[in-house]
Order: C-alpha cells, then sequence, then structure tokens
C-alpha cells in the first residue's frame, strides 16, 4: 500500500485475515486473504497518541509488535502499556476510521518497556523486556507471562542477560518450554516453575535468535541464527555445542517457522548484495 510499511505481520486462519502494523502511522490494518484485489484493509486499528508519537519517532522501537490471543489483537509500542482490540468489534466497525484501543498496564516500572509479544495458549501471551538501561533490582530484564483476560503478569521468567528476543513458541504444550535469546545466550525456560534449564551459548552476533520445535524425544530441538547465512542445530541433551549446521547460500536468515505437517524450517531471508537502481530496475552484486 502506498505510503505504508508493514514491519510485523501475523496470520489469523479462523478470519481468514492477515494483521500488519505500520509503525510509522502507529496503525495495525487487516487485510483479507480471500479477497487479496481489494486493495483496501477490512479493519484499521490505531494505538494511543502517546504510543503512535513514539513509534513515529523512531526513537523508541523500530516496529509496533503485534499478537493474536483469542479474539483480541495484542500491541506493544515499546512503552509499559499493551494495546487491545477486539476483533469481532474492529471487523463490525469498519468504516475507514481507525479503532482505538483498550490500554492495559503491564508494569508500572518506568524502566520496563515492551517488546517482542508472542502467544502461549489460552489468555497468555509472553512480553519481553525491550530497553537496555535495566534495573537490576526490579526484573527490568525479566520476561512477564501475561494474562489479557486478567490484565496482569501472572509470572516471570528470570534468567535472561538484557534486550530479549522471543519467537514463535512452539513447545509450550508438548514439552513445557519457552525459548528465548538474549546477547547471544539461548535460555530455555520450563513452563511448570518458571525457571531456565537450557543455556545455549551460540555466536556473539547481533540479531541472534533461538526456535524451538517439537521432537520425538523427551526434550525439544533448538535452531539458532541470525545476521548471518547459517542455521545452526541443537540438541537439548548435550548443550554444549550445535550438531550441524545448515546454510542458505547467499541470504541472511531474519526468522523461522515451523511447519509441523512436514516436519520442515520455513526461512525468512534477506540478501546484502542486492543493489536497486532507480524505482523499477534492480542489479545483483557481490562483496562491496
Amino acid at each position: 500500500r502506498k505510503k505504508e510499511w508493514f514491519g510485523n505481520c501475523i496470520a489469523d486462519a479462523e478470519n481468514n485475515l492477515v494483521w500488519a502494523a505500520d509503525s510509522r502511522t502507529g496503525t495495525v490494518h487487516a487485510f483479507s486473504t480471500e479477497d487479496s484485489h481489494s486493495g483496501g484493509p477490512s479493519a484499521k486499528l490505531s494505538f494511543p497518541p502517546l504510543e503512535a508519537k513514539l513509534l513515529g519517532s523512531g526513537t523508541s522501537v523500530c516496529f509496533a509488535s503485534i499478537s493474536k490471543c483469542g479474539d483480541t489483537i495484542i500491541g506493544g509500542s515499546g512503552t509499559g502499556r499493551l494495546s487491545a482490540w477486539n476483533v469481532n468489534s474492529a471487523l463490525e466497525d469498519n468504516d475507514d476510521k481507525a479503532i482505538e484501543p483498550r490500554i492495559m498496564l503491564v508494569d508500572h516500572n518506568k524502566h520496563f518497556q515492551c517488546g517482542d509479544l508472542q502467544y502461549v495458549g489460552d489468555s497468555q501471551l509472553l512480553v519481553a523486556p525491550l530497553r537496555f538501561d535495566f534495573d537490576e533490582s526490579d526484573h527490568s530484564r525479566t520476561v512477564r507471562l501475561y494474562d489479557v483476560n486478567a490484565e496482569a503478569v501472572v509470572g516471570l521468567l528470570c534468567g535472561t542477560l538484557g534486550e530479549v528476543s522471543i519467537g514463535k513458541q512452539y513447545c509450550v504444550q508438548s514439552h513445557n518450554a519457552i525459548f528465548a535469546m538474549s546477547k547471544s545466550v539461548g535460555v530455555v525456560f520450563d513452563t511448570r516453575t518458571y525457571q531456565p534449564t537450557v543455556v545455549l551459548h551460540a555466536d556473539k552476533r547481533r540479531g541472534e535468535q533461538i526456535l524451538g520445535v517439537p521432537s520425538n524425544s523427551s526434550t525439544p530441538v533448538a535452531f539458532t541464527y541470525g545476521s548471518e547465512e547459517d542455521i545452526k542445530c541443537w540438541d537439548l541433551r548435550m548443550p554444549g555445542s550445535h550438531v550441524y549446521t545448515m546454510a542458505t547460500g547467499n541470504t541472511i536468515v531474519q526468522h523461522l517457522f515451523w511447519h509441523e505437517d512436514t516436519s520442515s524450517l520455513l526461512a525468512s531471508t534477506r540478501s546484502s548484495h542486492v543493489v536497486s537502481y532507480g524505482r523499477c530496475t534492480s542489479g545483483y552484486m557481490y562483496g562491496n
């Protein structure tokens, strides 16, 4: 869409929609997968003025984070609050006017800012810390387990060292496991105790991320990736080192997803070798 830039998207199979967040305008758009040629969104949601201003300034976070929890779209924008929109109400009230959210306070701690959001089941989602200026005394570095229905933090996952990235969680039901990456250290939490059970020392590079996938054994399998072309596989029974490496060849892995039916990894990548010339043509170049 012209003059819009979507940095975070989630699928809504129940309603045949894709929800896309535009951080520059502080809005979330719903696009139908059944009528992809219609052009316009099926619904438009807006962050509160404070969050929209922070997103648009580019000084707080690069992208708005969004997740779907039941019939609610949850959005984070680098403050200690979350925005919540009811999906059914948003679709019914679609009249080209952006719908205002319900505000939920995650933490009174002024040092805590909501980063990545990931749904983990029932009415709960993970809220990762964003900022670097942490206060050790008030769990600023700690991942929150937040209950949307209760509008309260119901668990603290302690053990992360700084800004945390959390990808899609596939092992909560099968292995009671949650995966997070913090300062190139992968941490696997037990959902029954909220405590770390395994720590993986990945490559020390910016943007390192982790994905856990179910397995037939008693422990899941982990994959680490980020900022490079390789993907490393880890056996959590032998966490001292990865067991093998895969590589795309010439594109950088940005995101990984798991397709359970085919036991396949799906990788979203980008190329640092592509150079664009003007608006309509592009070239391909290696090196500098």
